[in-house]
């Protein structure tokens, strides 16, 4: 992917942790681990990845963990080596064998509105006392 492409979008790394909450137009590519909440258009959670918390996202493919509820308003691939523990809110979804859902299906039959955005990534600066790691800013 071209920077072009990476537009909007997240790399977490393999050893890399991330506690708060994640909300972008884009994508969501984790190998790392997420402990919080996520709101993208994609997320994409590697063999390595694990996210604890919340996913909300137009479409997903989890070859990873997640360990909460997933709402995905389009289409879920579960890849072989997945590992999902919470409820699964889905409108199309792809199983390969040996992927494993420890929850509650919900299929629907209307695409699902997605949560709003937590925050546009553009309106909210960074500044030097900003704790990335926990996606939170000084109190006033």
């Amino acid at each position: 992917m071209d920077s072009k492409d990476s537009k909007g979008c997240l790399f977490v790394g393999e050893g890399v942790t991330i506690n708060g909450e994640v909300a972008l137009p884009g994508a969501v590519f984790v190998d790392g681990v997420i402990n919080g909440q996520i709101r993208a258009n994609e997320v994409f959670v590697g063999v390595t990845g694990q996210v604890n918390g919340t996913v909300s996202a137009s479409k997903a493919d989890i070859r990873g963990a997640v360990g909460d509820a997933i709402e995905i308003h389009e289409h879920i691939t579960v890849r072989a080596s997945a590992r999902l523990q919470g409820n699964v809110t889905y409108r199309s979804l792809e199983i390969e064998r040996g992927g494993v859902i420890e929850g509650q299906l919900v299929c629907v039959d209307e695409p699902i509105e997605p949560a709003p955005a937590l925050v546009s990534p553009a309106s909210v600066p960074l500044t030097e006392s900003d704790d990335v790691s926990t996606g939170s800013t000084p109190s006033s």
